[in-house]
C-alpha cells in the first residue's frame, strides 16, 4: 500500500483543486537522481546517483541490504518484508526513482440520491454504493472502526451535501509490483528497466538507470489511464456518465523515455521533463498533458524547475569529465541555487554593509555545519518567510528555469520598499539569533542537527524552497526545541552513488543507523561517522570486499520442519 500513496496523493490534489479539502495532511516526498554517461565520466564508466528524500521513520524507512543468492545478487536498500532490492544495483544495472510523473489518478463527482444517500446516479440510473466496515488495531490505543463506501469508480473520499467525490486509481489486482522489481533485480542491462516499466506496476515516478555496458536510460513511469478529451483531469470530473469513463491504460511505449542522451547526462530532482538536461528532447506540446506531468508535483506542468534541479544541472553541465570524487561531492553539495542573488541584493540595500553582511559577502555560500555565515543566512530567510512582500522579492531575484533554458537569469532590480524589507528582516534576524543563541557567530550545526534520542551531531544542508535553503544534500528539519535546535527528520534517506564498472563500485549512507536497538553499535553510528561529516561509505557489496570488515556473523539455518 505504501507504494500507491503517490497515486492517492494525486487524487487528493484533484479534490483540493476542486475546492474540497481532504481533511488530512499528505506526506512530503522528494528525491534526487542523475546519470552520467561514460563520455562525461573520468573513469569511462557510467555513474548513477540514487537519492530518495522521505521520512526517516515509519513506512518509508529504508534499510541497507546486500544479497547473494545465485542470480539475485546486489546492494541497495529496501522496505521490511520486501524480497528484492528496492533501490540500488545488481551486478549489471543500477536504478533510481524520484517523485514526479504522469497523472495516474482522478476524482469523479457523484450525485447522491436525496432519498437514499447510499445511491448515486450513473447513466440515468441509481446505483448502490458498496459498504465495508474496517477495524484498525492501534498500538497502545483503542481499536478504530471506520465505515468505507465505494462506487464503481473507487472509494468515496468526501461527501458535501448531496454530492460525493470518488477516487479512481488504476492500480490494484491488475498490477504486480513484484514483477516490476524482479525485472530490475535480475536485469542484465538497461532493458531490464524497460521491462519493469512495461509491467505498468510502478507508481508515478522518474525511473533512471545505468548499466555496465555504458548505457544510461530514463522513463517517466506509472499506470496511466487513457482519458477522454474535453475535460480538465486535474480537477474532479463528472462521474454520472460513461462519457467520462477511462478508455484503457497507456502502454509504456506512450511514456517519455530517453536512452543515452546526446549531452551525456540527465537529472530529475522532482522536476518536469523539459528541465532534465540542457536541450531536453521533451516538450509538453508533444504529449497529452496528463502524461507529461501530474499537477500534484507542480501547478504548472512544464517551464519550471526547483533549486535542486537547477543546481544539479549547473554542476553536471559544467563538468565534461566527472571523477568519482566529484560525483560524491555533487551528491552532498551544500550550495542553495540562487543564493548569490540574495546576498548581493542584501548588500546592495545597505549604504554601508555591517559586519554581519560583510560576513555573508565573504561566505562561500555553502550551508556547512561549521559556517556561522550559513546560519546568519538561514535566520534571515526564516525571518523573510512571513513578510507580505517576500513573494514579490522572490519573483525579482529568482529565475531557476534559466539554467535549464540555457539563458542568463532574468534578475530584476528591487524597489526601495523591497530593499527596506531586506534591511529590516536581516536586522530582526540577527537580533533573534543573538537572543536565542547568545551570539551571531554560532555555526550552522549549532542549530541544525542529526541524531536520535539524546545524542546528536552538527549537520549541513537544508530544505524548503520557500526559504531558499534547499541544497542537493537535502534535509528536512523539525521545529526548534528548547535549545533552539532543529533535528533532521526527513530528506536524504538512503543516498547511493554507483559506478558501473566491472565489477560495480558503490557508496552509501543512512541518516541514523541500521539498527533500532538502542544497545546496538549501529543505532546511530552512521549519523555520527557518515551523515554528519557527509562521508558516504563503501558498500563492500562483494563478499571479497566485505571479508576484511566482518565484525560479527549470524547464520540462520533453514528447516523444512513445521
Amino acid at each position: 500500500m505504501f507504494l500507491y500513496n503517490w497515486s492517492i496523493s494525486e487524487a487528493l490534489g484533484d479534490l483540493a483543486r476542486g475546492g474540497v479539502e481532504p481533511g488530512f495532511a499528505t506526506t512530503s516526498r522528494g528525491s534526487n537522481q542523475w546519470a552520467v554517461a561514460p563520455s562525461r565520466s573520468a573513469s569511462g564508466n557510467a555513474m548513477l546517483l540514487i537519492d530518495p528524500h522521505l521520512s526517516w521513520w515509519g513506512p518509508s524507512r529504508f534499510w541497507e541490504m546486500r544479497i547473494h543468492a545465485e542470480a539475485l545478487s546486489g546492494s541497495g536498500v529496501s522496505l521490511p518484508g520486501f524480497p528484492y532490492i528496492g533501490l540500488g544495483h545488481n551486478a549489471h544495472l543500477a536504478w533510481a526513482m524520484t517523485t514526479g510523473g504522469p497523472d495516474t489518478a482522478d476524482v469523479y463527482v457523484l450525485k447522491l440520491n436525496p432519498e437514499n444517500p447510499d445511491q448515486y446516479l450513473y447513466d440515468g440510473e441509481w446505483r448502490g454504493l458498496s459498504e465495508q466496515t474496517v477495524i484498525l488495531e492501534v498500538k497502545d490505543g483503542a481499536a478504530q472502526t471506520h465505515r468505507l463506501r465505494h462506487s464503481h469508480h473507487g472509494p468515496i473520499l468526501a461527501v458535501v451535501g448531496d454530492v460525493a467525490y470518488a477516487a479512481a486509481l488504476p492500480y490494484g489486482s491488475e498490477s504486480d509490483p513484484a514483477a516490476a522489481w524482479a525485472a530490475l533485480n535480475f536485469a542484465e542491462d538497461y532493458r531490464g528497466a524497460e521491462e519493469a516499466a512495461a509491467t505498468l506496476a510502478l507508481f508515478p515516478q522518474n525511473l533512471m538507470a545505468a548499466d555496465t555496458s555504458g548505457n544510461i536510460y530514463y522513463q517517466r513511469v506509472g499506470r496511466v489511464p487513457i482519458r477522454p478529451d474535453g475535460y480538465d483531469w486535474s480537477k474532479p470530473v463528472d462521474g454520472s456518465t460513461s462519457a467520462t469513463a477511462w478508455q484503457g491504460v497507456h502502454p509504456s511505449s506512450d511514456h517519455m523515455q530517453a536512452l543515452n542522451p546526446a549531452g551525456g547526462y540527465m537529472q530529475n530532482c522532482n522536476i518536469p521533463p523539459d528541465a532534465m538536461m540542457m536541450g531536453s528532447p521533451f516538450r509538453l506540446a508533444d504529449h497529452p498533458d496528463y502524461l507529461f506531468a501530474s499537477r500534484a508535483y507542480g501547478e504548472q506542468r512544464s517551464g519550471w524547475t526547483n533549486q535542486r534541479g537547477a543546481r544539479a544541472l549547473e554542476l553536471l553541465a559544467a563538468d565534461a569529465s566527472i571523477t568519482i570524487e566529484e560525483a560524491l561531492a555533487i551528491a552532498v553539495d551544500l550550495k542553495p541555487f540562487g543564493v548569490d542573488a540574495w546576498v548581493e541584493a542584501l548588500a546592495g540595500a545597505m549604504e554601508e554593509p555591517n559586519a554581519e553582511v560583510r560576513a555573508l559577502l565573504d561566505w562561500n555560500r555553502q550551508l556547512r555545519r561549521d559556517s556561522s555565515a550559513a546560519l546568519k543566512y538561514a535566520y534571515w530567510r526564516f525571518e523573510l518567510d512571513g513578510h507580505e512582500r517576500t513573494a514579490s522579492i522572490r519573483a525579482s531575484l529568482e529565475d531557476h528555469y534559466a539554467q535549464a533554458a540555457g539563458r542568463e537569469p532574468a534578475i530584476q532590480a528591487l524597489s526601495g520598499a523591497d530593499q527596506a524589507v531586506l534591511r529590516e528582516t536581516f536586522a530582526n534576524a540577527m537580533a533573534r539569533m543573538q537572543s536565542e543563541l547568545g551570539s551571531t557567530e554560532a555555526p550552522y550545526g549549532r542549530v541544525f542537527r542529526v541524531g536520535r534520542d539524546q545524542a546528536s551531531w552538527p549537520v549541513g544542508g537544508g530544505g524548503g524552497d520557500r526559504f531558499g535553503l534547499t541544497t542537493l544534500r537535502t534535509m528536512g528539519y523539525g521545529s526548534a526545541n528548547d535549545a533552539h535546535e532543529r533535528w533532521g527528520r526527513h530528506g536524504q534517506t538512503s543516498t547511493q552513488l554507483v559506478v558501473l564498472s566491472d565489477p560495480i563500485q558503490s557508496w552509501i549512507y543512512l541518516p541514523v543507523g541500521q539498527s533500532d536497538r538502542p544497545a546496538s553499535p549501529h543505532y546511530d553510528d552512521q549519523a555520527e561517522k557518515a551523515f554528519s561529516p557527509r562521508r558516504m561509505k563503501p558498500s563492500w557489496w562483494l563478499p571479497e570486499d566485505l571479508a576484511n570488515h566482518i565484525a560479527s556473523r549470524t547464520v540462520l539455518a533453514y528447516s523444512t520442519r513445521r
